[in-house]
């Protein structure tokens, strides 16, 4: 067991640094003895070999033990190192995953902050175009009060004239019913008179009613007594000088009631209403001025003149030239169509011989309109039935309707469509478009169209070229050749023409015609005048100008390709702009037009709503600013056909003219390059187009630009 303990304790020691390895040599030393001996050493025996041989296992163990120490101490710290960086591997990963997910949450942000930002964006245009729309929609809400409050007033004013018009309608009817029983009356005494001298002249002959009352005209001419003393002295004083008291008074009461008839309603049965001379009967004709009559004669008069009556309203109505065939469906109301009942088969033979039958007025030779003459010979003396009026006044609500060419032919079916068809209110609109007209042809048309306030002339053609005639000499004869009869009409319609239309007539008519629309036409207002040959000059537009004031719209925009491009200048702008300022609608072109003429023209017409540029040069942005500058401000519809345009200068107009709801363009690949069919030329112009397309995506733009491109590239 000690051999054992030994190594431990040595490793004990060995733990303790070895701390007994060195002995003092006092140590060594024998114990002294009690009894003084000499001074030596004896002899001591060491297992050096034993020690050495232990000393080695001891190293051999030491080394071992301490081996495995470190081995197990190597373990240790590997396992630690192990789990430490499995740990720290751990860590990295979720640090790893950690910073992806950051980095996705990152790009995540950031995509969310662009949409965020491309949509605030768009809610910030959304809100401009909101506050434009919202302006504009007051200014409407404005305008619409406006016109609600003209409308009311206008209203009450309807109400006024209506209640006003009751109230004269029923004044006069009260007063013609007083005249109608007058007038009845009057005939009552009449037949009365007749019957007192068809019984006092019984026994004379036919004819001689003259002859006998002629030496007592001579000898008494006394007047006829009252009604009460002739009914109360029936006797033979009365017969004698009945005749010519009665005939005298006779006279006198149908010239008045003739006069009155005329003033009042020209309803007199015996008179004319356009003469004082009384009608001819067949009675008279005959010789037979008071023939006999028996009892069931009495109400005669009465029947006629209600007659009469019956018929006065149309004969009011077809006074031909001097009346309006506009007035028939006027007067023609309900309550009088009823009293208007067609004459029935008997109402001929029973009418009496004496009485007189209106007649209206029918075209004679030559387009003129006459009066028929009654009893005349070889005229015809027929009364113009309520249902031809009625028919002629539905013909006239249909004729409005048609055009110039159909109203030709509907004359050329009857009389009553004629009449119709050749009456001024009709012809208030004309159009004569892809034909081939004479001046003599206008100055014909110029005699119906006295009521006309449209004129539309476009496409017209002059006469065929004749086979051994030259170009040039045709070209000569044949230019201005419509100016003429074109004149006749301007001087019938006078200030009644509005509208002046005249388009692609080139050499036949001329900027001449704008020159005589001027002279004649001066309530013109709406001109166009677009011609290849004769484009407008500043000369014409000063005349035109001077003598048409109130022209709110004007196209002079010359046809392309034209032979005067140049004609119409800057010159021609600035004019425009001082002789209208109140233009609200203009189109304008040609290649004269330059920056200069655009931005006079848009500061002098400040009320402009619709520009239309046709042909002109290119409109860039600096341009745009130029004409926006001090103008255009009200501007609403913009139109460039064939003029080369820039995204920039759509968006100035845009950004300025804030009342803008539609920007056409329509352009080709003509307008902007000389060599259209180059590759090169094409592919430009591809990309200027889907620059323009471009611009419809932006807001605001969507609806109101519209972009037509003429031809594909």
């Amino acid at each position: 067991m000690a051999s054992l303990d030994l190594p431990y304790r040595i490793c004990d020691a060995a733990d303790q640094r070895f701390s007994c390895d060195l002995v003092p040599a006092e140590e060594l030393e024998p114990a002294p003895s009690s009894s003084p001996s000499p001074r030596y050493v004896h002899e001591i025996e060491i297992p050096l070999t034993e020690i050495f041989t232990r000393g080695k296992a001891i190293r051999a163990f030491e080394k071992l033990e301490v081996d495995k120490r470190l081995e197990k101490l190597t373990e240790e710290v590997e396992q630690k190192i192990a789990s430490q960086v499995g740990r720290l591997q751990m860590e990295l990963d979720r640090k790893s995953s950690e910073l992806e997910k950051a980095k996705q949450e990152s790009l995540r942000l950031s995509r969310e902050k662009q949409e965020l930002e491309d949509r605030a964006s768009e809610l910030s245009r959304q809100v401009d175009v909101s506050v434009e729309m919202l302006a504009s929609l007051k200014q409407d809400l404005v305008q619409k009060e406006q016109e609600l409050t003209r409308k009311q007033q206008e209203v009450l004013q309807i109400d006024q004239f209506l209640k006003e018009t009751a109230a004269r309608e029923a004044n006069a009817k009260v007063r013609l019913q007083h005249f109608i029983e007058e007038l009845l009356d009057r005939a009552d005494r009449a037949e009365k008179q007749l019957q007192i001298i068809s019984s006092s002249c019984g026994t004379t002959p036919n004819g001689s009613l003259g002859r006998c009352g002629t030496p007592g005209a001579k000898a008494t001419g006394r007047p006829v007594p009252p009604r009460a003393q002739r009914d109360r002295h029936p006797g033979p004083g009365v017969a004698v000088h009945g005749p010519y008291g009665v005939s005298n008074q006779r006279s006198s009461s149908s010239t008045g009631a003739s006069s009155r008839a005329k003033a009042v309603s020209q309803s007199s049965g015996c008179y004319d209403s356009d003469s004082a001379e009384p009608c001819p009967t067949d009675d008279t004709a005959d010789g037979h001025p008071y023939p006999a009559r028996d009892g069931g004669r009495g109400s005669g008069l009465r029947r006629q003149a209600i007659q009469n009556w019956h018929r006065r309203p149309y004969r009011n109505s077809t006074e031909g030239e001097e009346g309006d065939v506009s007035d028939v469906g006027s007067r023609t109301t309900e309550s009088e169509a009823e009293g208007w009942e067609p004459e029935g088969p008997g109402s001929a033979a029973s009418r009496p011989g004496g009485s007189c039958r209106l007649t209206a007025r029918t075209e004679g030779p030559g387009g003129k309109v006459g009066r028929l003459e009654r009893g005349s010979p070889g005229h015809s003396s027929e009364v113009i039935s309520p249902e031809i009026l009625k028919m002629r006044a539905a013909l006239f609500c249909i004729f409005t309707y048609l055009d110039t060419k159909t109203l030709l032919r509907a004359a050329e079916v009857c009389k009553d469509w004629k009449f119709v068809a050749r009456h001024p209110a009709v012809w208030t609109r004309v159009l004569l478009e892809n034909a081939r007209v004479s001046s003599k042809f206008l100055a014909m048309l110029s005699q119906w169209c006295t009521q006309m306030h449209s004129l539309t002339l476009q496409n017209l053609k002059p006469r065929q070229r004749g086979k051994k005639e030259s170009k040039e000499d045709y070209m000569k004869s044949t230019r201005g050749c419509l100016e003429a009869g074109l004149e006749s009409l301007l001087k019938a319609t006078g200030s009644n023409l509005l509208i002046l239309r005249i388009s692609h007539c080139p050499n036949v008519l001329t900027d001449r015609s704008l020159w005589l629309a001027s002279c004649y036409c001066r309530a013109l207002q709406a001109v166009t005048y677009r011609s290849s040959t004769d484009p407008v000059g500043h000369e014409v537009i000063w005349a035109l100008g001077a003598g048409c004031r109130d022209i709110i719209s004007l196209q002079v925009a010359p046809l392309h390709p034209c032979q005067q491009p140049t004609r119409f200048s800057n010159r021609c702008l600035q004019m425009i702009g001082r002789c209208w300022p109140h233009l609200r609608a203009l189109g304008i072109g040609g290649a004269g037009c330059g920056v200069q003429g655009l931005a006079s023209l848009a500061r002098n017409c400040m009320r402009l709503q619709v520009l239309e540029l046709d042909h002109v040069a290119e409109i860039n942005q600096e341009v745009a600013a130029e004409m926006c500058r001090e103008g255009l401000k009200g501007l609403e519809m913009l139109v460039l056909n064939s003029t080369p345009v820039t995204p920039k200068a759509l968006l100035h107009f845009n950004s300025v003219c804030r009342n803008l709801k539609s920007i056409v363009v329509q352009v080709g690949i003509v307008d902007y390059f000389k060599e259209p069919h180059s590759p090169e030329a094409k592919k430009m112009f591809e990309e200027m187009v889907n620059k323009l397309q471009a611009l419809r995506k932006r807001p605001g733009f969507s609806k109101i630009l519209h972009i037509k491109v003429e031809g594909s590239c």
